[in-house]
């Protein structure tokens, strides 16, 4: 229905033969007609056709005079063909159209602000077109002749202004009808109201011009257009917000300028980015530390350690760096993502044994982690849709504001999709993921599987080397992931290094710096994932330990840069 309506003009209003409406049915020139009282469309028939060409013929005269309410003078009226007049026992304003320098249709305007078409609107061109000269360095477009002759007449008439003929919901049609002629101006303002159509209206006619031509007004707030702008007797500012019209690039387009303020504030705040440590220093001196607004993936090879890793990291930033943190577990029940936060808090792994934890232990367990008010879950509830996944995470990340999501895994995100391709769709998801993180700030640690290797040898589970190049299911995993992190243990060992595994950075943007990083130990009394040699974890498992516990340290501080 909008694109037959942006073809052809409402040349006037009747009544519906379905719903009974007076006058909700809206005659097109091209015969459709479309009920708004919620009939929806008509087809074209012979009866309306008829109609609709009666009602286009018997053009109407009227005389030049000025419209005192809308502070238009005489002298405007008279320039551009501006009439008052009478039609069917009614006064009516009567807005002149010339296709081929000739006159060939009316627009009419009604006390009760209803509009109608006179003659043939076929080949019309822009209101006020016929006035001026075909080149020049200046032309301002309006949504309404009313407009149009408001910025004209601030200009004392010298200015090329003109006007679309319907609207702004067929502007890009009429411009595009004339863009041959408007082309030729070597400045062209784009003043539309100041609403959401307007603006989107604006916007859209912005792109049809040569790149750098186009500007678009703003107007101050509170003021819908220039015909209002100029009933308060606002010359200067009319003139102000042609002059000032900015040029109108697409949205992600900027200058060096734009930025100004962000260096600024970069600079001011010690010139580095704002990166958080994990539990795992080979790690963060490699990739120095990990950072919201990016995107981190960690993939192994099946049971080595891939969700492990991660809660050990989602569990430290949000009890050591106070984060609040979403997490979207989708292999596993919240409750076992819960389980999975406190027990890494009480170094025993909870969803094989609560012997020998006390009410009290796992009570404080609980208010330390998952009902600590910054932790939030998504129960999926087998639902796994990429584009509600997304939205999902989206709400993580503005209405909770979460400073990381885990999503564990990607893989399982689109595995129940029957499209079939799944490499396409996991880019596609990669790039809403990309999206949403630039958007909102927030950074995002995600979990992929590899693939299955070839050429025999070693399987993953085996130990087998990892590269950016194993990654499953699609290329843009690596490409628009930031940092890229693996681990390879062999899980078969018989010499007692089963579960020793290798943190291997296989991309970070942020750095550039890849590699082995730490050497993990699994304790399978504990179910903790830590730096082998390192301290060993506290057993939170009895009261006695849990008074005994110390804070751990927040981040340091990163020093300012010296400018001078």
């Amino acid at each position: 229905m909008e694109q037959e309506r942006e073809e052809s003009i409402c040349l006037y209003h009747t009544s519906c033969p379905k719903c009974g409406s007076k006058d909700n049915r809206g005659v097109y020139s091209d015969g459709h007609s479309y009920c708004f009282g919620g009939c929806g469309l008509f087809p074209p028939d012979g009866e309306t056709a008829a109609v609709a060409k009666k009602k286009m013929t018997g053009l109407i005269s009227g005389d030049y005079l000025p419209l005192s309410k809308r502070r238009l003078s005489q002298e405007t009226a008279r320039k551009f063909g501006y009439a008052c007049g009478e039609y069917e026992g009614r006064q009516v304003q009567i807005a002149n159209y010339y296709a081929d320098g000739e006159l060939a249709a009316q627009h009419l305007r009604f006390p009760d602000k209803g509009f109608k078409w006179l003659g043939d609107v076929t080949n019309i061109g822009l209101f006020g077109q016929q006035l001026w000269r075909e080149k020049g360095k200046r032309i301002v477009i309006t949504e309404g002749e009313l407009d149009c002759m408001s910025i004209a007449q601030v200009f004392n008439l010298r200015w090329q202004t003109v006007s679309v003929p319907n609207g702004a919901a067929s502007a890009k049609k009429y411009i595009a009808d004339q863009i041959e002629w408007l082309e030729k101006y070597e400045d062209v303002v784009i003043a539309f109201d100041a609403d959401d159509v307007g603006r989107k209206a604006a916007k859209e006619c912005a792109v049809l011009f040569t790149p750098g031509k186009a500007r678009i007004a703003t107007y101050p707030a509170g003021c819908k257009d220039a015909s209002d702008m100029l009933q308060r007797g606002m010359e200067t500012q009319i003139s102000t917000l042609v002059f000032e019209a900015k040029t109108f690039r697409p949205d992600g387009i900027l200058t060096g300028a734009d930025l100004k303020q962000k260096l600024k504030d970069f600079w001011m705040g010690g010139g580095s980015y704002i990166s958080y440590d994990t539990p795992y220093p080979l790690l963060n001196e490699k990739c120095a530390g990990l950072r919201r607004g990016e995107i981190t993936m960690f993939t192994a090879g099946t049971g080595i350690g891939k969700s492990t890793i991660v809660a050990e990291i989602a569990h430290d930033y949000m009890t050591r760096h106070n984060m609040r943190i979403g997490y979207v577990a989708l292999e596993e029940n919240t409750l076992r993502t819960a389980l999975r936060m406190m027990s890494i808090h009480l170094n025993k792994p909870l969803h094989l044994s609560t012997e020998g934890v006390t009410e009290e232990v796992y009570e404080n367990a609980f208010a330390a982690t998952v009902g600590c008010g910054r932790f939030y879950l998504y129960d999926h509830f087998g639902s796994l849709e990429s584009d509600n996944l997304i939205s999902k995470l989206k709400y993580l990340a503005t209405g909770c504001g979460c400073d990381f999501i885990v999503v564990d895994h990607i893989s399982i995100a689109v595995s129940g999709i029957e499209d079939g391709d799944e490499r396409r769709i996991i880019d596609n998801l990669m790039t809403k993921l990309r999206s949403l993180v630039e958007q909102t700030g927030v950074g995002m640690l995600c979990v992929c599987h590899l693939k299955n290797p070839t050429g025999g040898g070693a399987t993953y589970e085996e130990g087998k080397k990892i590269s950016l190049n194993d990654l499953r299911g699609s290329g843009g995993i690596k490409q628009m992931s930031d940092t890229v992190i693996g681990m390879e243990r062999d899980q078969q060992a018989e010499d007692g290094t089963c579960d020793i595994s290798t943190v291997r950075v296989l991309k970070c943007r942020f750095t550039g710096d890849t590699g082995e990083a730490d050497t993990l130990e699994y304790s399978k009394k504990t179910g903790r994932l830590l730096v082998q040699g390192g301290m060993a974890a506290a057993d939170f498992s009895s009261p006695e330990s849990v008074s005994t516990v110390v804070e751990k340290p927040s981040l340091t501080e990163k020093p300012k840069l010296d400018f001078e």
